[in-house]
């Protein structure tokens, strides 16, 4: 699978930002969530969730169910590794500290997983590889390839969404998968071969440059204020 790329017939995109900017804005976010009060990061979680939910009201649940093990690990690892006053007099009780902790790092989680799947409800994959495209040219100052670099990221993304967009399968459909992956995987490879994307690109705008300012302002004033 590849890509190429065509100058722009018109400097401007299909949205009102260029998608470089709403996922600058989602890497700010992750920067920005943990100097947060508690609060606010359960005030931006809630509205991940809604803008994750706008689409399709379940996607916040199935993106949690996806990924429980994941969050029941790290709430776990904080809760019994963190020092603090314990929750009930044992020495092998998990700390107060700890538990609360967890809980922060696991609803940071779940808000970045619930924004990143209202981004790619809004906007074409094609729109997302571009913006990714676009995040990775300061890579070209390092002489690496920013088009692999892109495409490399957006298939990972690609891949997270779909494991947490869907409902879990059952034991006896994962079993035919399984059974059936030989041929599967040789459909895919045929169909891979043949996937090729084509890429307009496009400039930023005044708005755009306006947005990534305020981002800046957004992450200093988030680090030292």
């Amino acid at each position: 699978m590849g890509f190429s790329v065509s100058s722009p017939d018109r400097p401007a995109g299909s949205g009102f930002f260029h998608p470089a900017t709403p996922l600058a804005a989602w890497l700010m976010l992750a920067v920005m969530l943990p100097l947060w009060p508690w609060p606010l990061q359960l005030a931006a979680a809630a509205a991940c969730a809604g803008l994750a939910a706008r689409r399709e009201w379940a996607a916040p649940w199935l993106a949690a169910r996806r990924v429980r093990w994941l969050l029941a690990a790290l709430l776990a690892a904080m809760a019994w590794n963190t020092p603090g006053q314990a929750l009930w007099p044992a020495d092998w009780a998990p700390t107060r500290e700890g538990v609360l902790e967890g809980s922060l790092h696991a609803l940071r989680l779940l808000a970045l997983l619930w924004c990143m799947k209202a981004l790619f409800a809004s906007r074409s994959r094609q729109a997302w590889l571009l913006g990714l495209r676009t995040l990775c040219w300061p890579l070209t100052w390092l002489g690496l390839d920013i088009n692999r670099a892109a495409l490399r990221l957006w298939l990972t993304l690609e891949e997270s969404e779909r494991l947490t967009g869907q409902a879990p399968p059952r034991w006896r459909d994962l079993w035919q998968a399984l059974s059936a992956a030989p041929t599967a995987a040789s459909e895919h490879a045929q169909g891979d071969e043949g996937r090729a994307l084509t890429l307009q690109l496009q400039a930023l705008t005044a708005r755009d440059l306006l947005a990534w300012l305020v981002l800046a302002l957004a992450l200093a004033a988030s680090v030292f204020g």
